[in-house]
């Protein structure tokens, strides 16, 4: 009965529980992750008030599609930072990256999808053909520039996310210096 209740909490998204999943999961990962502490203390606004998170490329694709199955963990983080007064940013030199992938994926796929059976789709490791074969569920002639022109300008949907898209000169500075090459 505990590992059903247990299993049901984790997998069911509802207000409460993602809000207590976050909890958690600030405890016993992202602290340790940014070596803020590591005696466990949850995220605080007296911690991270006015901190400033910026996303990458890996990030920023799940948080712009809704299919993704971290996309609610995205959510969920989204909500968090703005209840510690933290902001969600993204270079535009991240967005560039991004635009460049979307290219890249929306070609690759245009010419491998009439390739693919369809019981190994889904084995494919692509977030963007996955959310296009999930599409293509509820839109059976959906073609690929339709699913791709949601991307190609992600600016009103990182709008609606609360994430600011920045030109902050310090990631060309950095990019430069030994040390993070």
């Amino acid at each position: 009965t505990l590992k059903a209740g247990v299993l049901d909490f984790l997998t069911q998204s509802n207000p409460e529980f993602d809000s207590i999943k976050w909890n958690l999961t600030q405890n016993s990962y992202l602290l340790r992750v940014l070596g803020l502490d590591d005696k466990g203390f949850l995220l605080s606004k007296e911690v991270l008030g006015q901190a400033i998170l910026y996303l990458d490329t890996n990030v920023l694709i799940p948080a712009l599609e809704p299919r993704a199955h971290l996309h609610r963990s995205f959510v969920a983080l989204s909500r968090a930072c703005a209840q510690l007064d933290m902001s969600l940013r993204v270079t535009t030199t991240t967005l560039e990256e991004f635009r460049g992938v979307v290219v890249y994926q929306k070609d690759l796929i245009a010419k491998v999808q009439d390739e693919i059976p369809d019981k190994t789709g889904p084995k494919v490791r692509s977030l963007f053909f996955q959310a296009l074969r999930e599409a293509r569920v509820e839109n059976p002639g959906l073609s690929v520039d339709e699913f791709f022109a949601s991307f190609e300008d992600p600016q009103s949907i990182l709008d609606s996310l609360g994430v600011e898209v920045v030109d902050d000169p310090w990631f060309e500075e950095a990019s430069g210096t030994t040390e993070i090459r």
